[in-house]
């Protein structure tokens, strides 16, 4: 009987002779070299670019090392191109120069301060050696004893404005509520001041549109009120007119004192209200401390207002003026 013999397994044998399948295969490893070499080259020019664009940040740094040594020094703007950063060394540029004015004033303000504190003492010490020298009669003494008063006077007021002063802007903001009506609380700081006009032969005059009301405390008011008054008055030759005026003008209160005084001129309309700051003409008739145009400035400004002066030039009179917004 014939029997199938089919078989139960094969092997087929094949060989690879296409071209593309080597050509496939090399590509592929050119890619992978390619994408190697890509990458390398990548992480170089990043690297490079990031130096070059962290180069303003080490120039920056350094020039703000340099600055602990020379504080006149300045952070550098030129990076060769205007960017974000150029603008924050601008600003920085910018904050460190007020900054160094703030510094300056302070410096100036101790030392005037200080001098303006020693002259009266120097005057007191110097009325006392004189006096205690030899002896004298009891008008001579009465004479020195009321020298060493006006000094000590003159001292005291001194350091009741620095105080003043000192804690007007140590405020954090304006402590107040509810307006009040300026009218009536200046009209009765003028009434005040009348007899001293009238002995000095001024003419006080105040000018007023019906209630105003302000959004300052009465205290703050009467402190503007008074020094705005004292120095008007203070520099008003005798014969002369001091005007007073409060309205509303385009949203604020206005407290404007113009007088036919000594006046000033253009270089010193910007320095009236630094501290201690005096014109040429003023110092001759110089009595007080020297801080109450400084003391009107820091309260206008601690109500978030302005006080400004301006003049036609010398012997022309002057006008004061202190703003607060309703």
């Amino acid at each position: 009987m014939p029997v199938d013999h089919a078989p139960a397994a094969w092997l087929e044998v094949t060989k690879l002779k296409s071209p593309i399948h080597r050509q496939l295969h090399a590509l592929r490893w050119w890619l992978v070299l390619g994408i190697g070499v890509g990458v390398g080259i990548a992480m170089l020019v990043g690297y490079g670019l990031a130096r070059r664009a962290l180069r303003p940040v080490a120039a920056l740094t350094d020039a703000a090392n340099d600055m602990k040594d020379r504080p006149t020094g300045t952070l550098p703007t030129d990076f060769g191109v205007e960017d974000e950063l150029t603008g924050l060394a601008e600003t920085f540029n910018g904050l460190i120069k007020r900054l160094r004015a703030s510094l300056q004033r302070e410096r100036r303000f101790r030392a005037d301060a200080a001098h303006n504190m020693f002259t009266p003492l120097t005057a007191i010490q110097s009325e006392l050696d004189v006096t205690l020298r030899s002896p004298r009669s009891e008008t001579e003494y009465r004479e020195a004893l009321q020298a060493v008063r006006q000094h000590t006077e003159t001292l005291s007021s001194l350091l009741d404005e620095l105080m003043t002063l000192s804690q007007i802007e140590a405020r954090d903001g304006p402590a107040v509520s509810s307006p009040i009506d300026a009218s009536s609380r200046i009209g009765s700081r003028i009434s005040r001041v009348r007899q001293r006009a009238e002995a000095q032969n001024i003419t006080l005059e105040w000018e007023a549109s019906g209630r105003v009301d302000a959004l300052i405390s009465p205290e703050d008011l009467d402190l503007v009120t008074d020094h705005l008054l004292d120095n008007a008055l203070k520099y008003t030759p005798e014969g002369g007119t001091v005007t007073v005026q409060v309205a509303e003008e385009s949203g604020d209160v206005v407290l404007r004192v113009s007088d036919s005084g000594i006046g000033f001129g253009e270089k010193d309309a910007d320095r009236l209200f630094e501290r201690f700051y005096r014109t040429d003409p003023a110092e001759q008739h110089a009595d007080g401390g020297g801080l109450g145009l400084p003391i009107v400035q820091a309260i206008a400004e601690s109500y978030g207002g302005t006080a400004t002066a301006w003049s036609s030039g010398r012997k022309e009179g002057s006008t004061f003026e202190g703003r607060f917004p309703l």
